[in-house]
């Protein structure tokens, strides 16, 4: 099984805030501005989501996909079975389409404190 590996980030400055992915192996990298009514939180989710869907657009299958997030919370809200955020349910609908043909992991990777 062919391993991928993908870093997403969500970040805010001056009260505005975005989001990007990166796939090292196909030099991969999206960056997704938010606008100024946002959180760091859901620049998060949505750059775990946005990497998922660029993964199931290419028809991704038959893979290691190791999905690498700074964000504890972002990770642990994907972990619960129910949630309030549609952000949220939407990154879930997609890593669980994805899951179908790959092996999908979110991994947590410390960040800057």
């Amino acid at each position: 099984m062919a391993k991928q590996q993908w870093f997403t980030d969500g970040s805010g400055i001056n009260h505005c805030f975005g989001a990007g992915i990166y796939g090292p192996k196909d030099d991969y990298r999206e960056s997704i501005p938010m606008g100024c009514h946002s959180t760091v939180f859901s620049a998060e989710i949505l750059a775990i989501l946005r990497c998922t869907e660029h993964l199931l657009t290419k028809n991704t299958i038959g893979r290691k996909i190791n999905i690498c997030s700074d964000s504890r919370a972002a990770i642990l809200a994907l972990a619960k079975t129910t949630t309030e955020s549609s952000l949220v349910w939407d990154c879930m609908l997609a890593l669980e389409k994805l899951s179908r043909a790959n092996r999908v992991i979110l991994v947590w990777v410390p960040g800057h404190q």
